[in-house]
């Protein structure tokens, strides 16, 4: 999962070649137009790795009320995933959100044999202050909600990966452990708090809170900090073999270069085995 704070020119063709070897890639914030909503097959990218699924068509501003709007002009969401190992024929489902939601959210179900996932990329818009405060709430109300739709209307084989830029920090909560968060005495904001709810029911754990000990996705200029998460079922946790923030890639994918210090998101590295398994199956049904 990566934040690539746009695409353009061969961003994309670097990206690629840099996490080739993995077979899903949730890109976020990439400033980018999608291919059109209804082509499911994805866009093939000449000498590339991956099949594009940028199904979510671009907005470069939402409205949900009146005169409050907000720039979506960093938005888009974009999931790769590798030719070698999952065929086109295995996109059971693609799962676009409402207009006001595109660019923001997008996800896919992949079937086959052996796995049975929903890869879900979500864009949380940063927070704000003053007249754009509504539009903020609402925004993160309706993404939680749509999320809440998509993962409810999965089978119970079906596991739920989410990559999301929550914008927003998650702090362990004593009702929900299994959420994950880092451990602090801090109130979470409004984002986290609607966030966490989503994951408690669900029973979902941000895994790179509790694997990787933690480590900030964000660098600023002032202060880094985790906004960004990779979640999963609370039960496919011990088959997770690897979760990581990636320093070295990072550095390698930075769209602009700033002397003596880095300044963008860090890539999240998620390793697991997600073949179906009969007693998790019977687990979630009980």
């Amino acid at each position: 999962m990566y934040n690539a704070n746009n695409v353009g020119g061969n961003r994309y063709a670097e990206i690629d070649d840099k996490f080739k070897s993995n077979d899903i890639v949730i890109l976020i914030g990439t400033s980018q137009a999608a291919c059109t909503q209804h082509q499911c097959n994805g866009r093939k990218l000449e000498h590339h790795e991956f099949r594009e699924f940028g199904y979510n068509r671009f907005c470069r501003k939402s409205n949900y009320g009146n005169e409050q709007s907000m720039s979506n002009k960093s938005c888009g969401v974009t999931i790769g995933i590798r030719n070698k190992t999952i065929k086109a024929k295995c996109i059971h489902e693609v799962m676009t959100p409402p207009k006001p939601l595109q660019g923001r959210m997008g996800g896919l179900r992949i079937v086959n044999d052996h796995y049975d996932i929903a890869p879900i990329g979500i864009y949380f818009p940063p927070k704000t202050y003053g007249k754009e405060r509504i539009h903020y709430t609402n925004t993160v109300d309706a993404l939680c909600k749509e999320l809440d739709k998509c993962i409810c209307k999965l089978p119970t084989r079906c596991t739920p990966i989410i990559g999301t830029d929550l914008n927003d920090q998650l702090y362990r909560c004593p009702a929900s452990p299994q959420s994950g968060g880092m451990n602090s005495e801090n109130i979470e904001m409004y984002a986290a708090n609607a966030f966490h709810t989503i994951l408690a029911k669900h029973k979902l754990t941000a895994v790179n809170t509790i694997i990787g000990m933690s480590e900030h996705t964000y660098f600023g200029a002032r202060s880094s900090s985790l906004i960004d998460y990779l979640c999963m079922p609370s039960d496919c946790t011990e088959r997770i073999k690897a979760c990581k923030v990636l320093h070295g890639a990072a550095h390698q994918l930075a769209p602009f270069e700033k002397v003596n210090k880095f300044m963008d998101h860090k890539p999240i590295l998620g390793l697991c085995d997600l073949r179906l398994r009969h007693d998790r199956i019977k687990k979630r049904k009980s």
